[in-house]
């Protein structure tokens, strides 16, 4: 408890000495906003196992089991890097809008700001404080709320740089963008670092958009991340979100992924987890406009001590809105995972579809998953339903392949490649899913354990 106590203290301490420098170029507005977050956070803490929703992630085991000193306010480090002697996207024949972030902040060597067709901005979150503050005030910090989640108030607190991307009416990109998030830790350091990117993502109108977001580490020590992106979906605008995931056995991530979508929006997520050490993705998404559609998808490979929890959160504000959620997760070793779903289905909301699933195998007896499907209707003309399966390998599926001279292992690897195709299947860019396809496969036989480099960047 003392530990406990201590620990917090250390980020408030953190937050009130370097005040000034955080907040130096800050707006009224947003040092308010920066002084309620931390005022937040000091009321809650950081959560532990008696808190519901992190019943079976403790993160405070692995912010006290890093044997170093942590510290959310991270100085500028590597960005007057060039990010293409640091990175270099190697999927074949995949043409993106590129941009990054080292640490948290944005690298000097590449424009702060660059325009894309259709007078789309794409840039650092930091310079759009005070270039778009129209936009900043109208849609910054007003997804991701900062009371009673200490993860998202430390962020709003001491935010200083992301990604931000405008994408006017009727915008329509003639390529994905790519939003790759670097974390770069000196070996051996003394103190951990903890970064806190920040992203802000607004769709206008009639627009049609393809995101791709890349959390990866580029160092074998361990690290924190502590990542937040808040995500407007006007009306009628589709938009397709695929996120990959390939950290270090070390590495921690906690990535919080806040969509709030308009009237005849359509909305498509896919969060393939393929390594790290610590994993925690929380979603959460309101359909706030009648016609909206959202279809949330997953997948995470886990082994060893990795643990992944993807905590789901789907609100049905108005009716004849409608949902389809499936995550589905393979554990192997020692491993361990959690599927927390709600979808909550107001008064108002009638006429709704939402649907959800989460299926699991688990290879060995030493590996664990809790999966809690939840349903919370207070409609009465809906069509509702919620499904969880954890299992192992069908025993009949493998004596028919084995009977056709297909070995024990072979037959193992086919029938989980067919169990993640279902997923991989919904990513629309070609050359993302063939190579998608490729990783996961090595992943099942053992070959792709961490690299020091992206999971899109491995070579063959």
């Amino acid at each position: 408890m003392k530990e406990h106590l201590t620990l917090e203290k250390n980020f408030i301490n953190d937050f009130q000495q370097n005040f000034s420098i955080i907040s130096k170029d800050d707006n009224d507005n947003l040092k308010k906003l920066r002084n309620e977050a931390i005022h937040n956070f000091e009321k809650s803490g950081f959560p532990n196992r008696n808190n519901e929703l992190w019943r079976f992630t403790d993160v405070l085991k692995i912010l006290h089991n890093s044997g170093r000193m942590v510290h959310p306010f991270s100085p500028p480090a590597d960005i007057n890097t060039p990010v293409q002697e640091i990175f270099k996207c190697d999927v074949n024949q995949l043409d993106t809008y590129d941009v990054a972030t080292i640490n948290g902040w944005f690298p000097n060597t590449i424009p702060q700001f660059q325009k894309v067709n259709q007078n789309c901005v794409i840039g650092s979150l930091k310079h759009a404080f005070s270039l778009f503050p129209e936009i900043i005030d109208k849609h910054f910090s007003k997804y991701a709320p900062i009371k009673d989640n200490p993860f998202i108030a430390l962020n709003t607190s001491f935010v200083n740089d992301g990604i931000f991307a405008y994408f006017p009416d009727n915008a329509r990109l003639e390529k994905p963008l790519q939003l790759v998030s670097l974390a770069s830790q000196p070996e051996h350091s003394l103190m951990q670092q903890f970064i806190q990117p920040r992203n802000l993502i607004v769709v206008g109108k009639n627009a049609n958009i393809n995101l791709v977001i890349c959390d990866h580490t580029l160092s074998p020590d361990s690290s924190f991340s502590n990542v937040v992106t808040e995500v407007f979906v006007d009306e009628n605008s589709k938009v397709e979100i695929t996120r990959l995931q390939n950290l270090n056995n070390k590495g921690t991530m906690v990535s919080s992924l806040f969509i709030h979508q308009e009237k005849n929006s359509k909305l498509t997520t896919n969060t393939i987890t393929l390594n790290g050490g610590f994993t925690r993705n929380n979603l959460h998404i309101v359909l706030n406009g009648e016609f909206a559609e959202a279809n949330i998808y997953g997948l995470y490979l886990m082994d060893r001590n990795q643990h992944v929890d993807n905590s789901t959160f789907i609100d049905h504000v108005c009716p004849e809105t409608n949902s389809n959620e499936l995550f589905k997760g393979i554990l192997d070793e020692q491993a361990s995972g959690v599927f927390r779903g709600r979808i909550l289905v107001r008064k108002d909301a009638q006429k709704i579809n939402s649907y959800q699933k989460n299926n699991t195998l688990l290879l060995t007896d030493e590996t664990k998953m809790n999966t809690m499907p939840q349903l919370e209707i207070y409609a009465d003309d809906v069509k509702c339903s919620h499904g969880a399966t954890v299992g192992y390998l069908g025993a009949n599926e493998l004596f028919y392949l084995r009977s056709r001279g297909i070995c024990e292992r072979e037959a193992r690897i086919m029938l989980m490649n067919s169990f993640a195709k279902e997923i991989i299947d919904k990513i629309s860019i070609p050359a993302l899913h063939d190579r998608i396809t490729y990783l996961v496969s090595k992943r099942l036989r053992g070959e792709l354990s961490y690299c020091a480099s992206c999971v899109l960047n491995c070579r063959d």
